[in-house]
Formats: structure tokens, C-alpha cells, sequence
């Protein structure tokens, strides 16, 4: 991602509208996190709902995990936002492949 859309995606944070770079590779989201761009990472469906990548922490969309109750108006706790509408967070989130071709689509995750 060129400068110019970084700076573009800050201002649009800066007032209240958090786009999120979407990644399938783990390297390349913690490089996006570690400029203080939120960024959003396609992950296997069987990875674990938190792990580290590079010193970076990555959180399951906790709408996205089979088995909860959590939906997207319900994200957020103690901020009242939903983790991906929180533009200065340190953390990547994640979503997990799915549909009938989540395995091809979880082989291009890296």
C-alpha cells in the first residue's frame, strides 16, 4: 500500500470512518499494523481464535467463531465499538475461510 492511500485511510480514521487493508498474508498485515494501518487477515478456518505472527498479536472476528452469540453490534466491550471499527488498536483481526471453497481460499493464506 503506497503512502498516499495510507495517509488517505488515517484521515478517513481520524474522522470516525475505519477502513480496514484486507491481507491473506500474516507478514504483510503485521507490516500494515506496525504503520498504524487497521488491517483484517483471511486465516485457514481450523486456526486458533488468537495467536502472534511476527510479535503481532491476531484476534478472531468474534462474530465469525462457530459457537457464540456475538454479533457485530454486540462487538466491541468496554469500547462499545466493534473491533474492527477501532482504528487505533494493535492487533490484527481475522476471518476465517469458509463456504465451499474455503480450502482453496485458505491456501493462499500465508
Amino acid at each position: 500500500m503506497g503512502p498516499a492511500n495510507q495517509a488517505t485511510l488515517r484521515l478517513a480514521a481520524a474522522k470516525g470512518l475505519v477502513v480496514n487493508a484486507s491481507n491473506e498474508s500474516r507478514s504483510r498485515a503485521v507490516a500494515l499494523v506496525r504503520q498504524g494501518i487497521p488491517a483484517v487477515c483471511v486465516v485457514p478456518s481450523d486456526a486458533p481464535a488468537v495467536f502472534h505472527h511476527e510479535g503481532v498479536r491476531f484476534v478472531a472476528c468474534p462474530a465469525s467463531r462457530s459457537g457464540r452469540k456475538v454479533q457485530c453490534i454486540s462487538c466491541g466491550g468496554r469500547f462499545g465499538l466493534p473491533l474492527c471499527a477501532q482504528a487505533e488498536r494493535g492487533f490484527v483481526i481475522t476471518f476465517p475461510a469458509h463456504g465451499a471453497r474455503a480450502a482453496a481460499a485458505a491456501a493462499h493464506c500465508s
